[in-house]
C-alpha cells in the first residue's frame, strides 16, 4: 500500500514537469477557484452593499486557508480576484438596472409625484 502512495506521487511529479495535470487536480482546481470567488466577494464588498453578507469566522479562515495554499499562485490569486472584482461590478450594475426598471414601473402604475402636479396646475 505504502509502494502504491510512492508510485502515485512519482506519476503525478512526472506529470508536473511535463505540464501534465490530471482531471482530478482541474477539477480540484475549480472547486477551489469557485469557493475562493464567493468568499473573497463577500470579504471585500461585504460592508458596501446590502446584499452581500460578510463572513463568520470558518468562512474568514477558510478564505485564508485557500490563499495560504502553495498550489495556488501569487499570479492566480490576483486573477481570481480581478474576476472576483469584475463578477461584483457586473452584479451591482445589473442590480441597479433593476432598480431603475422596478421605479419606472411602479411610477407608471400610480404615477410620479410631478406628473401629478402638473395636472393639479393645469386645472
Amino acid at each position: 500500500e505504502n509502494a502504491q502512495e510512492w508510485w502515485n506521487y512519482a506519476f503525478r511529479c512526472v506529470g508536473r514537469l511535463n505540464r501534465r495535470r490530471s482531471w482530478m487536480e482541474f477539477y480540484l482546481a475549480f472547486q477551489k477557484r469557485k469557493k475562493y470567488l464567493q468568499l473573497y466577494k463577500r470579504h471585500a464588498y461585504s460592508e458596501e452593499t446590502s446584499w452581500l453578507n460578510g463572513l463568520n469566522e470558518f468562512e474568514l479562515s477558510d478564505l485564508r486557508r485557500i490563499e495560504g495554499d502553495r498550489s495556488v499562485g501569487i499570479s492566480g490569486l490576483m486573477l481570481w480576484r480581478s474576476i472576483a472584482d469584475s463578477e461584483y461590478e457586473k452584479e451591482k450594475q445589473r442590480r441597479e438596472e433593476s432598480s431603475i426598471v422596478k421605479r419606472s414601473i411602479l411610477s407608471n402604475i400610480f404615477g410620479s409625484s410631478t406628473s401629478k402636479e402638473k395636472e393639479c396646475d393645469d386645472i
